[in-house]
């Protein structure tokens, strides 16, 4: 390999690894921020099931621990599970957030089951509302736009306009 080639390629191949790396940070910086976001995001949907359960002493951080467990610790244990058992690993997905509300809340097993059940139904349905509204906010924004431009050319484009003048009086 020539000496010219090898003196590009070196500064290059550190720009290239500079480039890879910034990429690389912003993705798990955009990661981050969105799991931070879907933890309160599932906690609100927890909190929501155990009010319309009716359970005592429900607390945002109480939501947000059993939120947490049930994310970090219950999806290792199913995981693990899911590798030497399958079948039991889809009875302990459903089961452990259940127990993991009764231990939390100190409640009763049938209360922790449909406070699950509920926050399930209350996460889906804010999800539902979220992607509504964002197909409203992108919809609203570009038609604007091109409503705007499609107008502008429509009134430029009239016969009387100096544009259509100046093209006769250049033809003749």
């Amino acid at each position: 390999m020539p000496q010219e080639m090898v003196d590009f390629l070196i500064p290059l191949s550190a720009v290239l690894g500079g480039i890879m790396a910034a990429g690389l940070i912003a993705a798990v910086c955009i990661f981050l921020i969105f799991s931070a976001f879907m933890l309160i995001f599932y906690t609100l949907a927890m909190m929501m099931g155990a009010k319309v359960v009716n359970i005592e002493d429900r607390t945002f951080g109480k939501a947000l621990t059993a939120t947490a467990l049930n994310i970090f610790l219950g999806w290792i244990i199913v995981g693990v599970l899911f590798v030497v058992f399958p079948p039991l690993a889809i009875v302990a997905y459903f089961l452990l957030p259940c127990i993991f509300i009764k231990w939390i809340y100190e409640c009763s097993f049938g209360k922790a089951v449909f406070a699950s059940i509920l926050s399930y139904f209350a996460a889906i349905s804010l999800c539902l509302l979220l992607f509504i509204v964002g197909l409203i906010a992108f919809k609203i924004t570009p038609d604007k736009k091109k409503e705007e431009q499609t107008a502008k050319v429509e009134i430029n484009e009239t016969p009387d306009s100096p544009i259509f003048k100046a093209e006769e009086k250049t033809t003749l």
